[in-house]
């Protein structure tokens, strides 16, 4: 006989939530009170029974509605069974399920409360296909007929990274520590010259105003500087937390991470529902040869505001050696098909037109406004700056992008805004194969590829100027896994 189960009586709560619209009667009943005689408050105040009954009313309509949601788990199917009136089913196959997620907040622990989410390929990212408040003793009941890593002799990898790798994880992927250093250098900056403009100024401006803004000018920069830092430090304390107790370790079907400390969180990904590895690095990480693994699997990291990491931090090194481990697959530094030196200019002509835009920004604003040729150089600057460090990064993508076949996988180098990225996945997982030519690269045989795979949300994996013969013999090599 299946076993039935309730949802925790927090949950009570969240259902008498939808009706407090009901507590608009005894708030009119006390402005009607208010409005015809002050004197009259003491007969609301007697009157109180009615907002009492009117809360309990919301309450009991939240217990029902409790009541009447009940979850069952057999060997193969996961139910949740709600409504009152309209009865709603969700089933759920476990076969089909790609990841669950058990989270412990902090908040609920007094409770023995515990978050549990179910997800499948269906749906879409925003959505959870089963989201649970439970009792933990009920979640423990429930995660047994789902498979897990359970036994210590079935274990094939277990890895937990050092401290300071979680540090440093933290910090590289929180709010851009360049980019808050680079504005906050701009403002300060831009603080200081202005100040000398207004210096230069005081026969345009009235001596009193001057003295005003001159006076206020450093404490607002100083208040942004403080505020962009703050924002930096406040992300990497929430993701030092978050990642803190990192730990990862899988059988032959199921990986389990776990994390965090004041939330914990847990993590069962079902290996054959990985849509694709996902290796990230950003300038800084490119620099010193390091790199984030993560994964696209629906339900991890997209309920949680959790980055998908399978590995947080590692070295290109030993990159081969911990992805044979976990998924099998293999980072290749070869590329097979790849873009030519000779195409730079389809990687690069967006930038360089920025900031060939940029140059004459100077000119055009001392022009116009002669006192202000200072603050222009300086803005000038400071905006062609990531222009062409934008450049810098185009030309690194066109040396390192490409498509390459190796053991069994697929694997997509390319580059996105200022980070760089590398999709590896089996071919017979690719959803959509495109093929994008301009006329410039038609004159030239050369055609952008952009490649799907399978997953709730569209992500296009795009590599430029690829020739037109080695699109058509990655679109076969492709075809022949399937």
């Amino acid at each position: 006989m299946i076993k039935l189960y309730h949802e925790h009586p927090l949950k009570i709560l969240k259902y008498s939530a939808k009706n407090i619209w009901l507590l608009i009667f005894p708030l009119i009943r006390g402005i009607r009170a208010y409005r015809l005689d002050v004197n009259r408050l003491y007969e609301w105040f007697r009157g109180s029974w009615f907002d009492i009954l009117i809360i309990l009313i919301i309450l009991l309509f939240g217990y029902i509605k409790w009541k009447f949601s009940l979850i069952s788990v057999s060997n193969n199917t996961i139910t949740h069974l709600r409504g009152i009136i309209f009865r709603v089913r969700t089933d759920i196959p476990i076969r089909n399920i790609s990841s669950v997620t058990i989270e412990h907040p902090f908040h609920l622990r007094i409770f023995r409360a515990v978050k549990f989410y179910a997800d499948t390929r269906s749906g879409t990212k925003a959505s959870n296909d089963m989201f649970l408040l439970l009792k933990r003793r009920t979640s423990d009941e429930i995660m047994k007929k789902i498979p897990s890593v359970s036994r210590h002799d079935s274990i094939k990898y277990s890895h937990k990274p050092k401290l300071y790798l979680i540090f440093l994880f933290s910090a590289l992927f929180s709010s851009s520590l360049s980019g808050i250093i680079y504005i906050g250098a701009f403002f300060f900056q831009a603080g200081e010259i202005a100040k000398d403009i207004i210096l230069t100024s005081i026969d345009i401006i009235s001596a009193e105003t001057s003295k005003f803004i001159i006076s206020t000018i450093p404490p607002v920069i100083w208040g942004i500087i403080i505020f962009l830092l703050s924002t930096w430090i406040i992300s990497f304390i929430v993701n030092l937390i978050r990642y803190s107790g990192f730990s990862i370790r899988h059988d032959s079907d199921i990986i389990e991470i776990k994390c965090g400390y004041l939330t914990k969180r847990r993590f069962n990904i079902f290996m054959k529902k990985i849509n694709y590895i996902d290796i990230r690095q950003n300038v800084i990480m490119k620099l010193f040869r390091v790199m984030s693994v993560n994964i696209s699997c629906s339900g991890y990291g997209s309920n949680t505001k959790n980055l998908p990491v399978l590995v947080p931090i590692i070295t290109k090194r030993t990159l081969n050696e911990n992805l044979s481990d976990i998924v099998h697959a293999r980072f290749s530094i070869s590329k097979q098909y790849k873009p030519k030196i000779t195409s730079f200019w389809q990687y690069i002509w967006f930038s360089v037109i920025i900031s060939a835009l940029i140059l004459p920004l100077t000119s055009i604003i001392t022009y116009f406004f002669p006192p202000f040729h200072q603050l222009a150089v300086f803005v000038t600057v400071m905006a062609e700056i990531p222009a062409l460090w934008s450049v810098v990064v185009k030309l690194t993508a066109l040396c390192t992008s490409g498509i390459t076949f190796n053991d069994g996988y697929i694997q997509i180098n390319y580059s996105k805004g200022f980070s760089f990225h590398t999709a590896i996945a089996e071919p017979e997982k690719v959803a959509k194969f495109y093929i994008k030519q301009s006329p410039f690269q038609r004159i030239f045989k050369k055609c952008t590829v952009s490649i799907y795979f399978g997953s709730e949300v569209s992500v296009r994996h795009t590599v430029k100027a690829i020739p037109v013969d080695d699109a058509q013999k990655i679109l076969d090599t492709i075809n022949s896994y399937r």
